[in-house]
C-alpha cells in the first residue's frame, strides 16, 4: 500500500500557494495468479486510490481563488490462458473507474469515466514463424461531466 501526506513539507518548504488541504493521498494493489494445471494459468490484477487537496491561490487578475479537488480511482485486469494440444486459448477482462470532484470558487464540477473491456483469442501456431488467430473484443465505456447543474453524459 502507500500513503502520502505533503502537510510537513509544505510547512518546511516555502510555498507560493495556501494549502487550505495538503496533498492527501493512499492507495493499494494486488496481485494473484494461481496454475489450476499444467497448462492454464489465471492472473489478477487489482488497483485503487484516493487523493484531497485543497489551495487558495491568485489567478491572473490577483483575485483569490479557491480549489480543491478528490481523486478516486479504481483498476482491475483479469486474465486467463490455456493450452490445449496445438492450440492456446487467452482471455481477459479489465474494469476501470475514475472520478473527480472540483470545486473552483463556487463553481461544482464533476469528472466520471467507468470502462470495461473484454478479449477472448484462440490461437495455433501453423508454421515456424506463423499463428492463425480467432477472437474477437468488445468495449464499454461511458463518461460523465457535470457543471454545477449542468450534465454531459457520453457513452
Amino acid at each position: 500500500g502507500s500513503y502520502t501526506n505533503l502537510g510537513l513539507a509544505f510547512k518546511i518548504i516555502p510555498q507560493n500557494v495556501e494549502w487550505t488541504k495538503p496533498v492527501i493521498g493512499f492507495g493499494n494493489s494486488l496481485i494473484f495468479r494461481h496454475k489450476f494445471g499444467k497448462n492454464d494459468l489465471l492472473k489478477l490484477y487489482s488497483n485503487f486510490g484516493h487523493s484531497n487537496l485543497g489551495m487558495n491561490f491568485q489567478d491572473f487578475e490577483n483575485r483569490l481563488t479557491g480549489y480543491q479537488m478528490k481523486n478516486d480511482n479504481v483498476y482491475n485486469n483479469l486474465t486467463y490462458q490455456n493450452s490445449f494440444g496445438e492450440w492456446t486459448l487467452q482471455s481477459g477482462f479489465s474494469y476501470s473507474f475514475n472520478q473527480d470532484k472540483i470545486r473552483l470558487n463556487d463553481d461544482k464540477i464533476r469528472r466520471m469515466d467507468d470502462r470495461w473491456q473484454g478479449r477472448l483469442v484462440l490461437n495455433k501456431e501453423i508454421f515456424k514463424k506463423s499463428t492463425l488467430l480467432f477472437g474477437g473484443e468488445v468495449h464499454q465505456f461511458q463518461y460523465h461531466n457535470d457543471f454545477n447543474a449542468y450534465l454531459a453524459n457520453y457513452t
